[in-house]
């Protein structure tokens, strides 16, 4: 069974990653003209043709007396159709935080899989006393003419125009201080205005990584394309560009999508980058 949540110290951070549910991505989706023995030695698989396990997660960090999530999945959309699906509010109640205790939540993109949870079916906020944030550029593209009008795009829609009418969604332009030692920095090319999410504390920097890489495999091979990238080249530039600045800082890095607990530093090697997990002192 899939890992649904596990919790670490980052400095004065409590940092948890928690799942909306496990469920299963076609490889062709991930890496596209890409060899198959090229991706399949990446991640670990033995057979091309079958659905790689993918977590929907994201991020419960407690510090300085806040509660902030980044990111708020599928929603109740997917409940019962796989592993913990449409269960994010549970894994937070695992940690003894209710809805209502969040402060902020930090949106990376408006992907539905990343604002489900962000109201509920009745449209009202599902976290009511928080602040939403979210890039301007990002919220100016889904909520425009631009936007896709498929059925996707409408769900992020109603889940972010609603926050909007609430009064409780903030916009942020360029790199946004949300608080001391979290930040919200441009990471874009997955969506136009895609961010990813900075913790900084006692010496150690990790960057929560959106879907900047929906597997470690893409940041050891940063000119691998998921199809769901919006600007394929951009995204490609911004991977070449995180990766190299992580693995010479030596900087933690994770992702909502990968398994928990995955948390991991880029080290230089002849053909590139080379993904090593860091052994992490979890707890309760």
């Amino acid at each position: 069974m899939a890992r649904l949540s596990g919790r670490f110290q980052l400095g004065e951070f409590d940092v948890a990653a928690v799942s909306d549910g496990i469920g299963g991505q076609d490889p062709e989706d991930w890496f596209p003209n890409v060899d198959p023995s090229d991706w399949m030695a990446a991640v670990g698989a033995v057979d091309p043709t079958a659905q790689l396990p993918v977590n929907f997660g994201s991020f419960l960090v407690q510090g300085g007396g806040r509660t902030y999530l980044i990111d708020s999945d599928n929603g109740e959309r997917t409940r019962g159709q796989h592993e913990g699906a449409g269960e994010l509010l549970e894994r937070i109640g695992e940690y003894g935080v209710g809805p209502d205790q969040i402060d902020v939540v930090l949106l990376t993109h408006l992907h539905g899989d990343h604002v489900g949870w962000n109201v509920r079916e009745d449209g009202s906020p599902t976290f009511p006393n928080a602040r939403y944030l979210v890039s301007q550029t990002e919220c100016d593209y889904w909520l425009s003419p631009e936007a896709p009008s498929d059925r996707e795009a409408a769900f992020s829609q109603s889940r972010t125009q609603p926050l909007m009418d609430a009064g409780q969604l903030d916009t942020v332009d360029g790199e946004h201080v949300v608080t001391a030692g979290l930040s919200m920095v441009p990471t874009p090319g997955h969506t136009v205005g895609h961010c990813s999410v900075v913790l900084s504390s006692e010496g150690e920097r990790l960057i929560i990584l959106g879907d900047v890489a929906p597997h470690p495999a893409h940041l050891e091979h940063p000119d691998w394309r998921p199809v769901f990238d919006h600007e394929p080249d951009r995204a490609v530039e911004t991977r070449r560009a995180l990766a190299r600045d992580a693995a010479e800082a030596g900087t933690l890095l994770t992702g909502g999508h990968f398994p928990i607990l995955s948390v991991g530093r880029l080290r230089r090697v002849a053909t590139g980058f080379r993904w090593e997990l860091v052994e992490l002192d979890e707890f309760e």
